[in-house]
């Protein structure tokens, strides 16, 4: 009797791991989820720089030592790896750490050096999770990394109030994603929720990221070493 054929008989290539196409659906997802939220798709993802932050009474938090981290930007490693802003963040995470006393994360006391042995195993972008290769990074150096989503603003407050490093994916259209670190916070009294952030771009924590406004927050988690 001859066997009846299937769907995967005609098209065997639904049977491949696809990881980029599984990538684009999950942000498309993450991006309907959210709903009615736009993004400029211009670029720039709607980051804002100190001084044009608007005035008024406002609550604020920046965690331990963010403003003492030298950290890495993707310029600095533009020779060494493509789309690479997952390892940029990764490595700033150890960068960061290695600034809290955890010595080892730094490698050869170069931020090159370790920006290197993570990308090893974070790879290029994009990629859209970096937990378990940070983790693994840290395991590497003697360390042990843990970490937890983060779903919304007042989530990320308590985080950086906790004195916990978070990393955000942001969205600027279906095919531009961006990951960013989260320093802190400033939410204002007469309303408006901004991230204080590293944006992989500059060294330095005076920019910011108003929650939703620009781009679009996909996906958050904090972390701590035990």
């Amino acid at each position: 009797m001859k066997s009846e054929k299937n769907l995967y008989d005609f098209y065997p290539e639904l049977l491949e791991t696809d990881l980029k196409l599984h990538d684009e659906i999950t942000v498309k997802k993450s991006e309907m989820i959210k709903g009615n939220r736009t993004t400029r798709g211009d670029g720039d993802y709607g980051f804002i720089d100190w001084g044009d932050m608007p005035s008024g009474t406002y609550s604020s938090q920046t965690i331990t030592s963010a403003s003492s981290t030298s950290w890495i930007t993707m310029s600095d490693t533009s020779h060494l790896a493509d789309k690479h802003c997952g390892a940029t963040a990764a490595t700033n995470i150890a960068l960061y750490y290695a600034n809290r006393g955890y010595n080892n994360l730094k490698i050869n006391n170069s931020e090159i050096d370790t920006f290197k042995a993570v990308h090893k195993i974070i790879g290029n972008g994009p990629v859209m999770m970096i937990a378990e290769g940070t983790k693994q990074y840290f395991k590497d150096r003697g360390y042990s990394l843990s970490s937890s989503s983060v779903d919304d603003f007042s989530n990320m407050k308590s985080a950086a109030d906790n004195d916990e490093i978070q990393v955000v994916l942001l969205a600027d259209g279906i095919f531009n994603w961006h990951w960013i670190l989260a320093v802190g916070y400033r939410q204002y009294n007469s309303g408006g929720d901004y991230m204080r952030i590293v944006n992989g771009w500059d060294n330095t924590i005076d920019i910011f990221y108003k929650v939703n406004s620009g781009s679009v927050w996909i996906s958050a988690t904090k972390y701590w070493v035990n």
